[in-house]
């Protein structure tokens, strides 16, 4: 398949067909450049002549992280090296200097694989959210980059409406990068670590079901067709804080009814922070699960207790019964900020909340603390009398 040139724009990128077999477009409006379109993926290439006289193709980086505009940048550098009288093309010999590579080429051929081998949970999703925040600069060489650069992302990301605290999680994730770059000798040091933090301004996304909200969510799920459907995992969600993959992915054989202390295990290999733990049932919970497992017929074992495949179908039919319920500004996953919530608020302290939340860390529990004013004022008084010889207020003879 051969295609004339014509003139690149992300639009019309996107718009070509991917083909097993393959085929080339040049940009009508910059000389060497060159995208190969295969059966799953689409390329930058240059398209230079060596000095011999021969033809040849260098690989800049795929499109879906490289836009036109950078793709038209790297090839007019490329070109102009060439015209230099540089050979970009050839690899260094030993004990002589490296091409030093630009960010695209140092970040796809170098950090990303190594990520994602050592995280084999998390690391494609971790390359990925990188790779959206770094691409703008994926054609500059790497040891351009700047702590200026990182001002300006810091402001433009700002700007765009992202809250302190999301920016700060990128920067964890940015700075990843570039210590392994250090690390490695392909930087002399982080160009973040002169960059001014942003102060963290606590806007964290908490949202919770008030009773009047809670009450038409149920009254929602009795007059859906496919409310039966949707209130076992509605309420496994208010009930145990699983996020939607956990639950999607919870099978027979991880659910234990039976006995005085029900319960259900969460695998390691579901758990986002890829460790197994096992989580307790309320009666609530186990009604839900006893009623839904007498309509799907008592399934094997290893069968999914929602009959789901994947998140989408969760999300899709939790935007059905919202709406009915007039629950515009709630998603899915803050049924799990409303277990946490209605816990915090029913006194339960945040240590425990914590080990059921299951966060690594027990700072993250923190956002619901604002929730039990009355907790903490009873937590306080247990000192009163103290200073007039009396036993504090609710106090035990606890041997430490």
């Amino acid at each position: 398949m051969k295609m004339k040139p014509f003139k690149f724009t992300e639009a019309a990128v996107r718009d070509l067909l991917f083909d097993p077999k393959g085929y080339w477009v040049s940009d009508a409006e910059c000389h060497g450049l060159r995208l190969h379109v295969g059966g799953a993926s689409k390329v930058w290439y240059v398209a230079y002549t060596k000095p011999d006289g021969k033809k040849a193709s260098w690989k800049l980086a795929r499109a879906d992280v490289m836009k036109v505009v950078e793709a038209r940048a790297a090839t007019r550098d490329f070109l102009a090296r060439v015209a230099r009288g540089e050979t970009p093309w050839v690899k260094a010999a030993e004990g002589e200097a490296k091409p030093i590579p630009t960010l695209g080429e140092w970040f796809e051929g170098e950090f990303a694989p190594w990520y994602a081998a050592g995280h084999p949970r998390k690391g494609n999703g971790v390359v990925k959210e990188v790779r959206h925040e770094l691409h703008p600069l994926f054609s500059r060489r790497i040891d351009t980059l700047c702590p200026e650069d990182f001002e300006a992302w810091q402001q433009r990301r700002k700007a765009e409406g992202v809250r302190n605290t999301s920016i700060i999680s990128a920067r964890k994730r940015l700075n990843i990068v570039f210590n392994r770059a250090v690390a490695v000798g392909a930087l002399a040091a982080n160009p973040l670590k002169d960059v001014v933090r942003l102060p963290d301004d606590g806007t964290v996304h908490v949202r919770y079901l008030s009773p009047d909200e809670r009450a038409r969510l149920m009254a929602a799920i009795d007059r859906l067709p496919r409310g039966a459907r949707v209130r076992p995992y509605v309420l496994l969600a208010m009930n145990t804080g699983l996020r939607a993959k956990e639950l999607t992915e919870l099978e027979w054989r991880d659910v234990h009814l039976d006995g005085e202390a029900p319960s259900i295990t969460i695998r390691a290999e579901v758990d986002k922070e890829g460790k197994a733990s096992i989580l307790p049932l309320n009666k609530e919970a186990v009604a839900a699960l006893v009623a839904w497992r007498e309509v799907t017929g008592n399934p094997a074992g290893g069968a999914r207790v929602l009959g789901v495949k994947s998140t989408a179908t969760v999300k899709h039919d939790w935007n059905i019964l919202r709406a009915a319920a007039g629950l515009d500004d709630f998603r899915f996953h803050d049924l799990r900020h409303d277990f946490a919530s209605q816990l915090v608020m029913s006194g339960v302290d945040l240590y425990t909340v914590a080990k059921l939340m299951r966060h690594s860390n027990v700072s993250m529990t923190q956002r619901y603390a604002h929730l039990a004013p009355s907790t903490l004022r009873a937590a306080v008084a247990r000192l009163e009398g103290l200073r007039d010889g009396q036993e504090p207020r609710g106090g035990d003879d606890d041997d430490d």
